[in-house]
């Protein structure tokens, strides 16, 4: 071998073109590659003018790549093999916006095959431009190459999905799984990618319980196909974006126990180093519970891995505000505001969040001026119509209550706004009083007619003080009250008689997690969990009541699967509202104990265990259908089917219908 690298030595010496066979015999053929980089290198101290040599030497030194590249471009402007391998460079390092620019240049220069189609579609993709992607990815889709067309197709399945098109994510996430399972065994991974991106989609556009079922369905064949997979210890950012997804969506579903179990599944996958994003859904999942401390501590644990992380600045903006210190939550939403929207967990539909709940800080911060400041008025007003513009959950409930009869009673009209516990319109969660400043702004740009209820609402709203230096007991799910803590917790325990709420289930304290992630240590967070998640087998945040109704196993019910929906009446320990059981879609009706009395108040318990039993055991064609029963200590509930007629003293009473004996 010695003699053979002094021959082509010598060779190149009396023939500079035979390098390029040289070389190849050292690279390929003798594994040689040194030897052919001080080959080349040689044959630059003689002749500079062959950009091609730098291209060879890009490829021998890949470290050195945009070194090399940048030469041959240096000596030929034009050189395709220069410019789509500078922009492969470039893509590597994750330098997408050169990385696109270059494999434009190179497309200018001689029309590029499908496989640089894909990158350059890509790569504008990774950059922000989706939009613009998409024109090259259709292109390569188009080609007669099988694994680029999979590819592409899953690419437009991304864009669509940041771009947040629901119905062409949709489209093209079924054609890429499909693409991909033509390709066999091997395109495994890919066609997991595209089902993953398939159930945020299903998120994305208000469907939980689709995401759940789609992820669920995965995480099962995953472990059926890998053993236990989250063991690995390799990074797997589809993985970790897989459980991180499962745990917002049981996280919005309330199902907190889940969610814990999925985020702990998805820190595995991150091998030590969680993305930002993952991070910032641990917090929500922390603050829904009521532990802000944790919450605020695993946000500062997301932007230490990341500081310009959108989600991360937008929960911790969300945060501050519930607790009353809303200067520094207007500067976590303003920088979170500046970050660029187009990535899979930051779209048009959080960033308007972020206008939402600045709109409200600015709100607050105008009202808390004793001499008034209209410009921070009309700062607010602007952030409430970017919002609108961006964020369909807020257009959706703002034209139910613009349809919604204005003459029902204030108790129960703020079901149209927002629902469940705690309160959340759509994805968005709101506190009544952030509620009463949305519909304050609403108002003020005809979205709403004004009327006696939007007027409570803005009146239970002003009563809130953000003033600089004020007291910082917040209270859950509510604005920082002056007085102390224990006179907050009177006011919140008493507003249910004296303020309208806005929430349908007519409650406006928060669950509380007995689990351990409640009543852990500060130094348990840090030594046995980094995100302040409860240990693997502790007690689930809702347990389950005993059970001593004989019931079917298919009458137990689960709190996360009931949507709650118009309260229909209330009583000093229970009330009724309408419901949906999402498992089936069921419209129904379900009667609850409010959440003091189901911790307290074992008469209250014990007369509602006896209603459940004794409905229960009813069945007759006059009477409401018995659906279920809910046993989670923090929501007891009987459920039944929906009668629309109304209550028998309505028709008796009220419409004064006459009935037959056969009725």
């Amino acid at each position: 071998e010695e003699d053979f690298v002094s021959f082509v030595h010598s060779l190149c010496q009396q023939d500079p073109r035979a390098w390029k066979p040289a070389c190849r015999a050292l690279h390929q053929q003798l594994g040689r590659t040194a030897d052919a980089v001080q080959l080349l290198l040689d044959v630059l101290r003689s002749d500079t003018s062959d950009p091609q040599v730098f291209c060879y030497l890009a490829r021998l030194q890949p470290n050195q790549a945009v070194h090399w590249y940048s030469q041959a471009l240096a000596m030929n402007s034009g050189c395709f093999a220069a410019l789509v391998g500078l922009a492969d460079a470039y893509r590597r390092a994750k330098n997408f916006t050169e990385a696109a620019k270059m494999y434009k240049i190179a497309h200018r220069e001689r029309p590029l095959d499908a496989r640089y189609l894909y990158r350059l579609g890509e790569v504008l993709v990774q950059d922000g431009h989706s939009a613009e992607s998409r024109d090259f990815l259709l292109q390569a889709l188009q080609s007669g190459d099988a694994s680029c067309q999979a590819h592409a197709a899953s690419m437009l399945a991304v864009s669509h999905v940041v771009d947040q098109s629901h119905t062409e994510a949709f489209e093209f996430c079924r054609r890429a799984e499909q693409l991909q399972q033509l390709l066999g065994p091997a395109s495994a991974a890919e066609v997991r990618t595209a089902r993953i991106l398939g159930a945020l989609t299903h998120l994305r556009s208000g469907d939980i319980v689709g995401c759940v079922s789609a992820l669920s369905q995965e995480a099962a064949e995953g472990l059926g196909n890998s053993g236990r997979a989250e063991n690995s210890e390799a990074t797997n950012p589809w993985e970790e974006m897989l459980y991180s997804t499962l745990g917002l969506a049981e996280t919005l579903r309330g199902n907190y126990t889940a969610a814990e179990g999925h985020f702990r599944s998805a820190a595995r996958f991150a091998a030590g180093h969680p993305f930002a994003d993952l991070l910032a859904h641990v917090a929500l999942l922390k603050h829904v519970q009521g532990d802000d401390h944790a919450a605020v501590k695993v946000l500062h644990q997301a932007l230490d891995a990341d500081k310009n992380s959108p989600l991360a600045l937008l929960r911790m903006g969300q945060v501050l505000l519930c607790q009353g210190d809303v200067d520094k939550s207007t500067q976590y939403l303003q920088k979170c505001l500046q970050q660029r929207t187009g990535t899979l967990t930051y779209g048009k539909a959080e960033k308007g969040v972020a206008h939402l709940y600045l709109c409200v800080a600015h709100h607050l911060r105008a009202d808390a001026a004793k001499s008034g400041e209209p410009h921070i008025d009309g700062m607010a007003k602007e952030q409430f119509r970017q919002s609108y513009n961006l964020q369909p959950d807020l257009r959706q409930a703002l034209k139910r209550w613009a349809s919604s009869n204005p003459s029902c009673p204030a108790c129960d009209a703020g079901s149209l706004l927002v629902s469940g516990t705690p309160p959340r319109m759509g994805m968005v969660y709101l506190t009544p009083a952030q509620a009463g400043v949305v519909l304050h702004y609403a108002e003020n740009m005809g979205l709403i007619p004004a009327g006696e209820v939007r007027q409570a609402f803005t009146a239970a709203a002003s009563s809130v003080v953000s003033v600089e230096g004020a007291p910082k007991q917040a209270g859950q799910w509510g604005f920082v009250r002056q007085g102390s803590a224990r006179s907050a917790l009177e006011t919140r325990t008493s507003s249910q008689s004296s303020v309208p709420t806005l929430i349908g289930t007519g409650s406006t304290t928060e669950p509380t997690s007995t689990g351990l992630s409640q009543v852990a240590s500060e130094a348990a967070l840090g030594a046995d969990d980094a995100f302040g998640l409860s240990a693997a087998g502790s007690s689930a945040p809702h347990q389950q009541l005993e059970r001593p109704l004989h019931l079917s196993p298919d009458k137990w019910l689960n709190f996360a699967d009931l949507e709650l929906g118009k309260c229909i009446s209330r009583g000093e320990a229970a009330y009724v509202c309408r419901g949906t059981l999402l498992t089936s879609g069921r419209d129904v009706v379900v009667k609850m104990l409010h959440e003091d009395g189901c911790v307290s108040d074992q008469q209250a318990t014990s007369d509602l265990a006896a209603e459940i039993a004794m409905i229960a055991s009813l069945s007759h064609p006059r009477l409401v259908t018995f659906v279920g029963a809910c046993m989670e200590s923090m929501h007891m509930a009987l459920v039944t089917e929906l009668a629309p007629g109304g209550n028998l003293h309505h028709a008796l009473h009220v419409r004064r219908r006459q009935l037959a004996r056969h009725e």
